[in-house]
This record gives C-alpha cells, sequence and structure tokens, in this order.
C-alpha cells in the first residue's frame, strides 16, 4: 500500500514539473495600418470644404455623426465639407476612419458666427435724405444689397453704408437682405411723408381725473368722421422745450416728436416680445388718452398726434395745439360726492372746510362715523389719506411700562372672515412702550373676552402716549377701499 501512494505522489510531481515548464500566451496589439497628421479640423462660421490625407496600407471608410458635416474618400484623400453655422456657439462633429478593426477619429471644429457693430433691425425714418452707416466686424462674410430704387447700400470690408434718398410723396417702405454665409435675412426701412399740418385734427384738454391714489390729465383728439381710418399716436411736451428747439413746427415734429414716438413704440414692442406690434399700440377716431400722461404739473403744454401706419412709417399728418393745465380752486371740493371703492360699495362723502385753503374733514365713507382729514394740494388735487387726529385715551391706567385705556366708537369691526356692526361698546387700547422713550405706540385691539383678544383689522392707530396716558393717534384708511372713484354731485 505504501508503494501504490509513493508512486502516486510521484506521478503528480512529475505532472506537476511539466506543466511549468510552458509559456503562458501574451496578446500582441496588432500592427497600425493607418495615420494622420492631424488632429482636427477647425472651420469658420460660414462653412466650406478642406481635406486631410490618410496613410494606409488597407482601403479603409470614412464617416461623420453630425449631419451638418458630411466626407468622401477618394484614394488617401478625404474631403470634408462644413454647411454654415447661424449660431454664436462652436459645435463640433467626429469623423471616424476603419480599416477593419482599426479605427481613427479626428474632430471637426466650426465657429459660431460674431458680428459686430451691424444692427440687423426695422427702421423707421422721416422724410428727409438720410445715411446708415454701420462700423462693423465679422468672421464671416457679410453681403448687403437692396432692390429698392431708392435705398443704395455701399459696402467694404469695415463699413456699410444705405442712403436713403428723399421721400416727396406718400409714405412708403422698402427692404434691405444681407446674407452671412449661408444665412440669410433682410429688414425693412420705412420712411414717412412730409409732415404737414392736418385739419381733420382737433386737439384738446379734458382736465383731470380724480382717483384716490392718483391724478390722471385727460388729452383728447376729435377726429372728423372721414378720418377714423387714420391712425396716430399723442405726444404731450411742455411749451418751453418745444421753444427752444428753434425749429420749424413741420421740422420739429419730424426730427424731434416723431422719432421719439417711435422710439417709445418699439420699447414697448420689445419689452413685451411676441405680444404687440406697432400697429397694436396705435390710435384712430375720437380716442382720449390718460395714461400717456399722467403726473403733469399745472404749465403750459403742446399736444401732437402725429400719424403713424402699421409699419411705424409717419403718413405726413400732424396736429398740434398748445393748453394749459391747471387744478380746481379750493372751494371746488367743497359740498357732496359720490365714491365708490374698488369692491362697488358707494358711499356719499361730505367735503368741510378743516383749514380754509388747506385741509377738509371729510365724513360718509362706508364704515368710518367720524372726519377724515383730506389736504389740499396747491395743484388742486387732494391727498386722501385718509387720516383724522383724535383723543384716544380716557380714564387711563398704567401698568408696568404699558397704558391701557378704552375707547367708545362706532363702526366697522373684523372677526375672521365675518364682518359687522359694534355700536357703543369699548375698544380696549394697548400702548407699546418705545424703549428710551416716554412714549408708547398704540395699536387697536377689541376682545370677545378677557382672555381672548383679536386685532383690529379694520383701523390702525399709530401715534405717540405718555407713561401719564395723554395720547393722540392717526387712523388711517384701510387699504380695501382704495382706490376711491369720486364724481361731483
Amino acid at each position: 500500500m505504501k508503494r501504490i501512494t509513493y508512486l502516486l505522489s510521484a506521478l503528480i510531481l512529475a505532472f506537476t514539473a511539466i506543466a511549468c515548464t510552458e509559456k503562458e500566451p501574451v496578446w500582441v496589439a496588432p500592427a497600425k495600418t493607418m495615420s494622420i497628421a492631424q488632429a482636427n479640423l477647425v472651420f469658420g462660421p460660414v462653412g466650406g470644404d478642406s481635406s486631410f490625407t490618410v496613410t494606409a496600407e488597407n482601403a479603409f471608410t470614412a464617416s461623420a455623426d453630425r449631419d451638418w458635416c458630411t466626407v468622401s474618400v477618394s484614394g488617401s484623400q478625404v474631403s470634408v465639407s462644413v454647411t454654415g453655422n447661424s449660431s454664436n456657439e462652436t459645435r463640433y462633429a467626429r469623423i471616424t476612419l476603419a480599416s477593419g478593426e482599426e479605427k481613427l477619429g479626428i474632430t471637426v471644429h466650426q465657429q459660431g458666427l460674431v458680428v459686430k457693430g451691424f444692427s440687423i433691425s426695422d427702421k423707421s425714418l422721416g422724410s428727409k435724405a438720410q445715411l446708415l452707416e454701420y462700423h462693423y466686424s465679422t468672421n464671416g462674410i457679410i453681403v448687403v444689397n437692396s432692390a429698392d430704387s431708392w435705398i443704395r447700400v455701399e459696402q467694404t470690408d469695415e463699413i456699410i453704408r444705405i442712403n436713403v434718398d428723399a421721400n416727396e410723396g406718400a409714405s412708403r417702405t422698402g427692404t434691405v437682405n444681407y446674407s452671412i454665409g449661408d444665412i440669410k435675412g433682410s429688414f425693412s426701412i420705412s420712411q414717412s411723408s412730409p409732415f404737414r399740418p392736418y385739419a381733420g385734427w382737433t386737439l384738446s384738454y379734458g382736465g383731470k381725473e380724480y382717483y384716490q391714489d392718483k391724478m390722471l390729465e385727460n388729452f383728447a383728439v376729435k377726429a372728423d368722421p372721414s378720418s377714423d381710418a387714420e391712425t396716430y399716436v399723442i405726444a404731450v411736451i411742455p411749451v418751453d422745450e418745444a421753444a427752444s428747439s428753434n425749429l420749424e413746427m413741420d421740422d420739429y415734429v419730424e426730427q424731434v416728436i416723431y422719432p421719439g414716438i417711435i422710439k417709445y413704440l418699439n420699447e414697448i414692442v420689445d419689452y413685451y416680445a411676441g405680444t404687440y406690434k406697432i400697429e397694436d399700440l396705435l390710435l384712430k377716431g375720437s380716442d382720449h388718452i390718460s395714461e400717456l400722461s399722467s403726473d403733469f404739473p399745472a404749465g403750459s403744454y403742446r399736444l401732437f398726434a402725429v400719424g403713424i401706419d402699421k409699419n411705424g412709417a409717419g403718413t405726413g399728418k400732424y396736429a398740434t395745439a398748445e393748453v394749459s393745465t391747471k387744478g380746481p380752486a379750493f372751494d371746488w371740493w367743497l359740498g357732496k360726492w359720490k365714491a365708490t371703492d374698488k369692491n362697488g360699495k358707494v358711499s356719499t362723502l361730505t367735503f368741510a372746510v378743516n383749514e380754509n385753503g388747506k385741509s377738509y374733514t371729510v365724513t360718509g365713507l362706508y364704515g368710518y362715523d367720524f372726519p377724515l382729514l383730506v389736504n389740499f394740494n396747491a395743484d388742486g388735487t387732494v391727498t386722501f389719506t385718509g387720516s383724522s387726529t383724535r383723543s384716544l385715551l380716557s380714564e387711563p391706567y398704567t401698568t408696568g411700562e404699558y397704558v391701557f385705556s378704552s375707547l367708545n366708537m362706532l363702526g366697522l369691526y373684523t372677526s375672521g372672515s365675518s364682518s359687522y356692526y359694534r355700536t357703543g361698546e369699548s375698544i380696549d387700547i394697548a400702548l407699546g412702550s418705545v424703549s428710551g422713550e416716554n412714549t408708547a405706540r398704540v395699536s387697536g385691539y377689541w376682545t370677545l373676552s378677557s382672555e381672548t383678544w383679536l386685532q383690529y383689522l379694520q383701523m390702525v392707530y399709530r401715534g405717540k402716549a405718555s407713561k401719564s396716558g395723554a395720547a393722540e393717534a392717526n387712523t388711517v384708511l384701510a387699504r380695501n377701499y382704495l382706490p376711491l372713484i369720486l364724481e361731483k354731485q
């Protein structure tokens, strides 16, 4: 038995020794049969063609991973064609060369288009001859031209000049075409007729419209029936500004007012991109314009109605008038007014003299049973803040740094979503002390019980109170009433 075991062990050792003498296989990379002398190709934004040479022992193929880049093989040459890049960002493609299992790659870079100094946008010009000059630079090639005889284009490597002839007839619109490589486009040039006064329009000043929060001037254009198809824009400037130009009125309209209007209209169109066109902002017929001329102080102004068509070209028609704006006298406000708040609630207000020539006491506003203080302004408007100074405290008592008192008032109280009247009941007034001062901030509250405090929402009391208990405060008109539309009765 031992003999057999020995023989088996010897056989195993012999086999192991033989196995260890054999070499493990070694991986050998296949020989390279292709090479190229460059790692990438660079194109400008206009695109174009290029080629490179491949050194190869065997036939090979070439392909690109972007549809804007195409390739073809002819012998050892690879031809590359790239379309124009209309973006301002660089883009990339990868060309793959394949021969059997072997592959090589080359990257194509195409620059984004950069143009500086050439403003590609529609233009609205007056009737006189004008020169539009652009000093430009680009990494592409720009070609500019126009088929309209009254628009003449001259171009060098750095300057584009667009000459616009004088217009003696009706307003007109032409087109300027441009191409930058494969990129093609155009913009329009609208030119007005010579501006002349138009008897079909009459301008006037309709007075002021009064609101709680703001005051508006109401300027108006009256048009005869035959002019309803005419479109126009209103401009208002101080008389002194127009006089200081030393221009004849026709020239002033064309050189100052009309360009200013076009600038204003384009700013609106640009701000609300895709929402409005110039034609959406024009007026026609007997339109009254208040929002274009708010907050004008009293003084002398010149109104202009300037004809403009849907393309922004001046129709050559305009009307002008000088007006003086001033507010009413102090006594004009006295008496009764119908007041409608923003919720549609109507009240009848009575204006009475508080301080002659300076302020009024106003009663009758829904929810306020005490007089409101309203100030009269020099321009004839009123400041209707609803402030009314009242003594708040009676029988005060002091606890630490706070003064408490009761105020018996009538008025509207609010709790949660419910509103109701409470008459002849006391409101608790808390006077919070101000650090370092012998004063306090006043805030109004009312209570359902001595344990529950609810804020009094309709009115806010602000003012000063001493620790002795003497206090006054302003009651400020609640914002949920504003604006008030006032109509004189």
